[in-house]
């Protein structure tokens, strides 16, 4: 194997790993909605139809669609924010939120700590 293919493997991998973390993480807000600011809910609908769909095209709502334009102007607000980082800000976010949440890799099993209790989730 070439040394270019090891860093495309490296970051294949990183990428993956990023994808687990992110998909955990939503799964972890989604179950917390409840506990977050307007702002924060934005913060993070924001990243996350970034990681999903990419660049806002969608069009403007209508001016009495206030929910509907906030998330939207939080949306457009990211530009061009590649999936990536869309992701790695959303996870951030999540982390700081919740001190206590975090998604530990190891051995082939995921480990999450939720509130001080470890939950363990086997892999293949």
């Amino acid at each position: 194997m070439a040394e270019g293919d090891d860093i495309g493997l490296y970051l294949d991998e990183e990428s993956d790993s990023l994808k687990e973390l992110f998909a955990a993480a939503t799964q972890h807000v989604q179950s917390n909605t409840g506990l977050l600011s307007t702002d924060h809910l934005l913060y993070l609908y924001a990243r996350y139809k970034q990681a999903h769909e990419g660049s806002c095209k969608a069009p403007k709502p209508a001016f009495y669609d206030i929910k509907g334009k906030q998330k939207w102007d939080a949306w457009n607000k990211l530009g061009d924010l590649c999936e990536t980082s869309a992701m790695r800000e959303y996870v951030e976010r999540v982390e700081q939120l919740f001190p206590n949440w975090s998604k530990e890799q190891g051995g082939g099993a995921k480990a999450r700590t939720v509130d001080g209790t470890r939950h363990e989730h086997i892999t293949a």
